[in-house]
């Protein structure tokens, strides 16, 4: 782990311990850093929770904390002034694009994180990052919201056709683990090279609107809640090709 340009100095709170702050914790314990059980014996606040208590959580603390104290949220939607409620305060957001499903005993590695905030707190982040072996990137505060939507999209909405697909291999008895691996592996590798809808293929790629019909119906008659998913993925598919 390179924590030679990673300073000790600093003690760290972090309020909300679901997966995300709870990974932290276990991220800033990973690299021996010091962690407090109160926000006023840090210098170094991080703001795990969602996004409606962001404000409110910050001004919380509005009174307590000393001068100059660093405050840091993880929301990928919001800009860093949300947590800005004293103007003697530097702040900034720090997000990563990944998909905690559970608490993780360490910060797993090469995880792109997204810095936005003042420059007091770059070479901090930064070098918490560069320790945790990630990659880093800076992004202003106007491109916040499509930012997030790119991360819903590739992160959480892809699994709505992916369960679909689970589910229609559970109840047939088809090998779903194997059919994952041969079709999703590759297409996720290919996707890193971007082109991502012209290199599409399938039926709607290729205007078999027939076989979107079969299934379509197929699916309104044994699972009724994909169809208009399929439907409307299909549909955008084959709009893109016309």
């Amino acid at each position: 782990m390179k924590t030679q340009h990673l300073t000790r100095r600093h003690f760290h709170f972090v309020r909300g311990r679901g997966r995300l702050g709870t990974t932290i914790v276990n991220g800033l314990k990973q690299l021996d850093l010091h962690l407090v059980d109160e926000p006023e014996q840090a210098d170094v606040i991080w703001f795990c929770v969602p996004e409606k208590a962001l404000k409110s959580e910050a001004e919380k603390l509005k009174s307590k904390l000393n001068p100059g104290a660093r405050l840091v949220h993880t929301s990928g939607l919001l800009g860093s002034d949300t947590i800005r409620v004293r103007q003697d305060f530097q702040v900034a957001s720090l997000h990563p694009a990944y998909s905690f499903s559970k608490p993780l005993t360490e910060m797993p590695r090469d995880i792109l994180w997204t810095f936005e905030g003042d420059d007091g707190l770059r070479n901090l982040l930064q070098s918490l990052v560069m320790a945790w072996e990630g990659k880093w990137v800076e992004i202003p505060p106007e491109v916040k919201i499509p930012y997030h939507i790119a991360c819903v999209l590739m992160g959480n909405l892809v699994d709505i056709p992916i369960g679909a697909a689970e589910k229609i291999c559970r109840e047939f008895r088809l090998p779903f683990s194997e059919m994952a691996e041969s079709l999703l592996l590759p297409h996720i590798a290919g996707c890193k090279a971007g082109s991502v809808l012209e290199n599409t293929t399938g039926p709607a790629a290729r205007g078999d609107s027939e076989t979107v019909k079969t299934e379509t119906e197929w699916l309104r008659q044994n699972l009724p809640e994909q169809e208009d998913v399929y439907r409307l993925l299909s549909g955008l598919i084959q709009k893109k090709n016309n």
